[in-house]
């Protein structure tokens, strides 16, 4: 069952992940993905650019694409450049190991307790910066900075969602 959301312009449609007996899990993730474009924009051809971002092919829509181990999740907006990220609750001891490669100090601090939901917007503000090679601590600044902006942050049944977006 695919449910759907509006935030403004922006559209988030999540899809639960079924790998049917012997498909990959890539294949499930891809499969998931594909049923939600295809009920968002009938036809759409997803394709990718030179850096791995989704692009839907022959479209001006802006897509961002993520998922976790249950669910897969993607945000459409005709107007603005946006990121989601959506990992499972249960993935909370495994981003302690490693938050500090993304987070600054500072947010280590203001987020403790709450690394998931950091994790996740640092995830979508990646999605929505325009430098492969970005200094997540120095320059993806949680909250957003302009003209970054956060348009949801929660829970999604049994994962964590943010979403963030950019004029373009």
């Amino acid at each position: 069952m695919i449910q759907i959301y509006s935030h403004g312009t922006t559209t988030v449609a999540l899809a639960p992940i079924v790998a049917a007996p012997g498909m990959s899990r890539r294949c499930a993730e891809r499969a998931a993905v594909d049923a939600i474009l295809e009920r968002l924009v009938p036809g759409a051809s997803l394709g990718h650019t030179a850096a791995g971002a989704p692009v839907l092919e022959g479209s001006r829509l802006h897509i961002s694409i993520s998922h976790s181990a249950r669910t897969a999740a993607v945000a459409i907006d005709p107007a603005r450049r946006i990121g989601i990220d959506i990992e499972g609750l249960g993935r909370g001891r495994q981003i302690e190991r490693v938050a500090s490669r993304v987070l600054s100090a500072g947010e280590l601090e203001r987020y403790a307790g709450r690394l998931i939901e950091a994790w996740t917007l640092k995830e979508a503000l990646y999605k929505i910066s325009d430098d492969p090679g970005v200094d997540w601590r120095a320059s993806l600044p949680i909250p957003p900075a302009l003209p970054a902006r956060l348009i949801h942050t929660g829970r999604a049944g049994d994962s964590w969602l943010s979403l963030v977006a950019r004029p373009v």
